[in-house]
């Protein structure tokens, strides 16, 4: 098994960047591979962003900014999957004058599972920045002395921390938790992120007392 230092050195010398960057990546992606894939990408790196401005904003948003926001996402999670599917239709194409129509189903429908495959990986990437956000949220309501991976974005979790309790960020974490098993049973991405993310609005709203 590779530690987790390793897998991030890994990262920094495939990117050339420095470590609070492999750390997220690492995060998001989940392995020192797709994690360099996801700095290289514009578009893998604006899901995050949206997603720790969706989470950041939650105090004061209703229900209307919640599905603007995971309509963001979603639309984000398919933007890098605009150059696949250009390359697929072109293949597509090319092939349309001696394929035999059967073949070209066969390669229609498998086209569209790649998209999909795509797109699911994307949405557990989104999620993902969702969890490692929350994870420093818990670490701040817990008081550990330990960095934190989202040091880009401090100010957000620490304001996030100083508004809810404990038990808010392990039901936030629950409920992301909830998202990916949702998922994973094919619920449609807009309805698994707008339920996340009002899931995430209620559970950080702990009482003062609580804090």
């Amino acid at each position: 098994m590779v530690s987790s230092g390793a897998a991030e050195h890994s990262v920094e010398l495939a990117s050339g960047l420095a470590g609070s960057e492999a750390r997220i990546a690492l995060a998001v992606a989940g392995t020192p591979d797709r994690a360099a894939e996801f700095l290289a990408s514009p578009e893998r790196r604006q899901v995050r962003r949206l997603m720790v401005r969706a989470i950041g904003q939650l105090a004061r948003a209703d229900s209307w900014d919640v599905l603007v926001s995971a309509r963001e996402l979603v639309v984000a999670v398919k933007a890098p999957l605009a150059s696949l599917k250009d390359a697929q239709e072109a293949a597509v194409g090319e092939s349309a004058d001696f394929l035999a129509a059967s073949a070209m189903k066969k390669i229609e429908d498998a086209n569209k599972r790649e998209l999909t495959a795509r797109e699911r990986s994307g949405m557990m990437e989104a999620l993902a920045a969702a969890e490692s956000l929350l994870r420093d949220v818990l670490l701040r309501c817990e008081g550990i002395d330990e960095p934190i991976v989202n040091e880009d974005v401090s100010d957000v979790v620490d304001r996030l921390a100083s508004s809810t309790c404990t038990k808010g960020a392990l039901d936030a974490l629950g409920a992301v938790r909830g998202a990916t098993d949702d998922l994973a049973h094919n619920v449609t991405p807009q309805l698994v992120l707008e339920t996340m993310l009002l899931c995430v609005k209620e559970a950080l709203t702990c009482p003062p007392s609580s804090r």
